[in-house]
């Protein structure tokens, strides 16, 4: 692999995934027992966003931040200013 990549280490390579979760996102459609009709409940009326951005590193996952509501520009720079910035310097020391 090296003499393909040239000096490139894999282990400094950084993906950023960003993954969302909402409270209104309910099924509607279930099984029940033939004859009998599925009873089941579901939150109504405040509708949440939870957004969770980390890294991901060969070694595993770092920097996980998780917020209330969507992922915008500010977030974003907040989040690789202030989570991610930070661990990325100490990974360059321990390479």
């Amino acid at each position: 692999m090296e003499a393909r990549t040239g000096s490139f280490a894999p282990a400094r390579l950084v993906f950023i995934d960003e993954s969302a979760a909402k409270t209104n996102m309910t099924r509607l459609r279930g099984r029940a027992p033939c004859g009998q009709r599925l009873v089941a409940s579901c939150p109504h009326g405040c509708w949440q966003t939870t957004t969770m951005i980390s890294s991901v590193r060969v070694d595993g996952s770092s920097a996980c931040l998780t917020i209330e509501g969507p992922t915008d520009t500010a977030v974003f720079q907040a989040y690789v200013g202030e989570v991610l910035v930070p661990t990325l310097a100490l990974a360059i020391w321990s390479c």
